[in-house]
């Protein structure tokens, strides 16, 4: 086929940026996944499907603030996207956006903000209440900030998740 260029238009839109950041990424092209972001970005501001991207590049580079600072505003997209969602588009437009809190938790986690941290999570499991990664985080994070009695109330939702899961009881049978 025809040699992918980071300039090329066809590129640098929403699915083949993406795709051809994904591929960089495979082939540990990091700077190059980058560049493709920021150009596709600059080309479409308020997709939030690249920014994302973006956002996992920024972890990988370990640019955990320039990360958590597009991720906010990820979130911001998303949330907007969710109001304005179709009714029956409405609860995917939502776990978008759920795990977008979820990635900004883990910025925030990164970058010592615990509160904040727990603030994203909780907006997730507002969103989507029997999500066990979310809630597994924020029994860890209140564990980390000595909140024993919500962390084990919201180790009693995660083990009526997931009832079976021997994992979770062997890892917090501390609290």
């Amino acid at each position: 086929g025809a040699a992918i260029t980071l300039h090329s238009p066809a590129v640098t839109q929403s699915p083949s940026a993406i795709a051809a950041a994904r591929e960089y990424l495979s082939k540990d092209a990091i700077p190059d996944a980058e560049r493709l972001l920021i150009q596709a970005l600059s080309n479409d501001p308020r997709n939030p499907d690249i920014a994302a991207e973006l956002v996992k590049v920024y972890r990988l580079k370990k640019e955990f603030d320039q990360g958590r600072e597009l991720c906010e505003y990820v979130c911001k997209l998303r949330s907007e996207e969710a109001k304005s969602s179709p009714e029956d588009m409405r609860s995917q437009a939502q776990m978008r956006l759920a795990e977008s809190y979820f990635d900004c938790a883990e910025l925030y986690t990164e970058l010592g903000r615990y509160d904040d941290a727990i603030k994203a999570l909780k907006k997730s499991t507002a969103l989507l209440p029997d999500n066990p990664k979310y809630l597994h985080e924020l029994v860890v994070l209140y564990i980390k900030h000595g909140l024993r009695l919500k962390a084990e109330q919201t180790l009693d939702k995660l083990r009526a998740t997931n009832p079976d899961n021997q994992a979770v009881n062997q890892q917090f049978e501390r609290i």
